[in-house]
């Protein structure tokens, strides 16, 4: 049921793509969360990938998906050393990887037909020819859009998200409003029960959670993009008074709006 996933991937900018090595003994461990979605391809050796509470065995031929905000470890599980090209990479909209068929940290065993354009991805990036960048993006799209067309095939969540689709429109349209999971509901044609079901199976939390994270989101980018008042940007984002729209900013950054702000070095 491929027609319940509608996903649109914006790849803003390549950061880098590159060739690189662990060796026994020394694994990379990330020092942070990662700043950037990264996509790789095992070339020789196995491994074992740690992030977001997951473990993965790394084998040559398998590919391997993880979005930014990951910590993340990599580790050569035999004697040789384990060698991958990788690319990182933004997009528009990172939220898009937080959606079926996407989840955070993803392999895909013994994909050995993606090889050949990694290593086209990886030469046209060192060559740096005329257009290189419009090449990379063109290959790292063909890459996804074979890997999404393999991963929505009868995927059980795929279509849970087909059912819940319309609600997760309504709540990015209309999020700056109070929104009831009976209104939600009801754009499905579900039960309230039968909805946050679905949607909690979707996306691991419940719809209001996913509206806090969306209005949030937003208030970040106001606070980043615009000189508005933080009373200004609690009324744009939904919240009815500045005292609620700070308390529930600080429990989910640690810092109130005007010290997110600062420490960002972004405009007062």
């Amino acid at each position: 049921m491929t027609g319940n996933v509608d996903l649109d991937i914006t790849i803003s900018k390549i950061v880098t793509i590159r060739r690189d090595f662990i060796y026994p003994g020394k694994p990379v461990i990330a020092r942070g969360p990662r700043p950037h979605n990264s996509i790789v391809f095992a070339v020789e050796g196995k491994g074992r990938f740690t992030g977001n509470g997951q473990t993965l065995i790394i084998r040559e031929g398998d590919l391997h998906f993880f979005r930014s905000g990951i910590l993340n470890r990599s580790e050569a599980l035999e004697e040789r050393p384990r060698s991958y090209i990788f690319a990182n990479f933004e997009t528009g909209d990172d939220d898009v990887f937080s959606k079926p068929p996407f989840s955070p940290v993803m392999l895909l065993s013994n994909r050995t037909d993606f090889e050949g354009d990694f290593h086209s991805l990886l030469s046209t990036w060192e060559g740096k020819g005329i257009g290189y960048l419009l090449q990379c993006r063109e290959l790292l799209y063909r890459i996804f859009k074979t890997l999404l067309r393999n991963l929505v095939q009868d995927h059980p969540i795929s279509r849970q998200y087909g059912r819940i689709k319309a609600a997760v429109f309504h709540i990015h349209n209309h999020y700056m409003r109070d929104i009831s999971v009976e209104e939600l509901a009801s754009l499905c044609m579900l039960s309230a029960r039968q909805f946050t079901r679905c949607f909690q199976d979707v996306y691991h939390k419940s719809p209001h959670e996913y509206l806090v994270d969306i209005r949030l989101r937003t208030a970040k980018e106001f606070l980043k993009d615009t000189a508005y008042n933080i009373g200004e940007i609690a009324n744009i984002t939904g919240y009815e008074s500045i005292y609620s729209f700070s308390r529930i900013f600080k429990q989910h950054t640690g810092m109130s709006p005007s010290e997110w702000r600062k420490k960002n070095d972004l405009c007062n």
